[in-house]
């Protein structure tokens, strides 16, 4: 490679020209970065969730807590179900029946 080809290349580049690259590289993250934070400003909700606050009845959605607890609990147990009926390789079918692994099964009958 010639003189300063490429960043970290290894080959003949000087030293000089390498620094200015990683300069030049370091500045355009730099940039990049703000330009991110900028669009990606989060939003004040503080308004808003004052707002909704002020016309919250107390006890009148408890029930969806209760219910999202018991959706929590299902989902969590049907997926430690599919893991230990899955085990070491094998997987469970449609029909949740266990079915062997793939690899070195043939010829066991």
């Amino acid at each position: 490679g010639g003189a300063g080809s490429s960043i970290g290349g290894g080959g003949g580049g000087s030293g000089a020209s390498d620094n200015c690259a990683t300069k030049r590289l370091i500045g355009e993250a730099g940039k990049t970065r703000l330009r991110i934070e900028s669009l990606l400003e989060p939003v004040d909700m503080g308004p808003d969730i004052d707002k909704h606050l002020r016309q919250y009845e107390p006890g009148t959605r408890e029930y969806v807590f209760d219910d999202v607890r018991r959706w929590a609990l299902k989902r969590r147990n049907e997926c430690a179900a599919e893991q230990v009926c899955a085990g070491d390789g094998g997987s469970v079918n449609d029909d949740g029946a266990r079915t062997q692994k793939e690899e070195g099964s043939a010829g066991r009958e």
